[in-house]
């Protein structure tokens, strides 16, 4: 019966004057779905619809259900939409707000998804249209790793524990720890003020104690903007101060954490090329991601490599008709090999010992490879039992090659 009153009013012309008027209008309450009429302006009344924002008197309006999308024209299913975008969270107002899971499929030039370069596998939500995506990269290329992005800061959580360090010359550091991570951060004095718990992105201040005015700045997992925390008395008591305040607001206060925080600009997991650390005596292959012993003939000074198809990470050839063994690590490694009855050992092109055995192979009289000399008893050579011995008056000395470790 309301609605043919209602109908029956209008349809005569007459504004029924003495009906309360809600105070939004149509179009205001995407997401909602009205399930009764309802009395929206002078002129008009709407039918089940959709409607954002709060729930109005004299009406009855649930939340748009999920896997689909709520307007004024109704409700409208997110598999209707083409490109498998299915999924929709309860209270959704637009197309939008429809998504599928990201897939590599998707990425890139033609795709759907932002190209996140060198990705295999990704997580988070592809949304329909102009919709913001959430895509993160899970895997990537050969020689690269997922770097994580920007945590989840929240301001209103408050960290279970702090500590401090004051550093007079340079006002210290400060480290909370939450349920989000490690926060850490420094702390300076400085001539500018400003206002209690408020960030300046503007200011780009170094550590130093030439002002009374205390300054707070995170740096890890994100770097914020400089926040003023106090006006202490006088340049030497903020320098002497200045951390343990830092750390008390950053545990202590929800308002100076927001305002650090929040002047973070998040940035999304990605993947990030590797660099692997090989010892010296190893070398990166091409095409692999693990360390490998230095080849015959060659030396490898060890260090960072980054993975490539195509050349060999930290391995350098011998000059030609010199010789090294297995494992070298240094230019001067490479030498010649000298044969002892029926043992070999190899002789370095520089000296390594003092005292060292020394052969002048040019007969020029100056030495060109060298032995090397220890009072400790070891072999000649890896993998040669045999013990080569020299005296030198009651000494008596044991002439090895780089491939072993006397003694071993």
């Amino acid at each position: 019966m309301k609605k043919l009153f209602l109908t029956s009013i209008i349809a005569m012309g007459i504004v029924p004057t003495a009906f309360a008027v809600p105070s939004h209008t149509s179009g205001t309450f995407p997401g909602y779905m009205l399930e009764d009429y309802t009395y929206t302006n002078a002129a008009t009344y709407a039918n089940t619809g959709v409607y954002s924002g709060d729930v109005v008197a004299n009406a009855n309006y649930n939340d748009c259900p999920t896997n689909s999308w709520c307007d004024l024209s109704g409700q409208h299913a997110c598999s209707t939409l083409s490109g498998g975008y299915n999924s929709s969270a309860t209270g959704s107002s637009a197309n939008t707000d429809c998504y599928r899971a990201c897939n590599i499929s998707n990425m890139g030039s033609g795709g759907s998804i932002a190209s996140i370069a060198h990705a295999t596998a990704l997580t988070g939500n592809d949304y329909y249209g102009a919709g913001t995506d959430t895509c993160e990269p899970t895997e990537c290329e050969n020689g690269y790793h997922v770097k994580a992005g920007t945590p989840d800061l929240d301001p209103d959580i408050e960290p279970t524990d702090y500590t401090y360090s004051q550093i007079s010359s340079g006002n210290g550091t400060w480290d909370v720890t939450a349920p989000y991570g490690h926060v850490t951060g420094i702390a300076t004095c400085n001539t500018t003020s400003g206002s209690g718990a408020t960030a300046y992105p503007q200011y780009n201040f170094e550590q130093g104690t030439e002002g009374q005015h205390c300054w707070c700045k995170m740096l890890s997992p994100a770097r914020s903007a400089w926040v003023y925390r106090t006006d202490l008395s006088s340049a030497a008591g903020c320098a002497a101060g200045c951390a343990n305040r830092c750390t008390i607001f950053v545990h202590g206060s929800a308002a100076f954490r927001s305002a650090m925080f929040g002047s973070v600009t998040p940035e999304p997991a990605s993947c990030a090329i590797t660099t692997y650390n090989c010892d010296a005596g190893t070398y990166l292959p091409r095409g692999t991601e693990t360390c490998a012993t230095c080849l015959e003939n060659h030396y490898c000074p060890g260090g960072g490599y980054t993975y490539n198809t195509t050349n060999d990470g930290g391995i350098t050839a011998c000059p030609s008709g010199s010789y090294a063994p297995t494992g070298m690590s240094q230019a001067a490694q490479c030498g010649r090999i000298l044969h002892i009855g029926n043992a070999t050992m190899y002789l370095r092109t520089v000296k390594n010992t003092i005292p060292s055995l020394n052969f002048d192979i040019n007969n020029d009289g100056v030495p060109d490879l060298f032995g090397n000399i220890t009072t400790t008893e070891t072999n000649i050579s890896r993998g040669v039992s045999n013990k080569f011995k020299v005296s030198n008056g009651a000494t008596t000395y044991y002439i090895y090659d780089d491939s072993i470790v006397p003694g071993q």
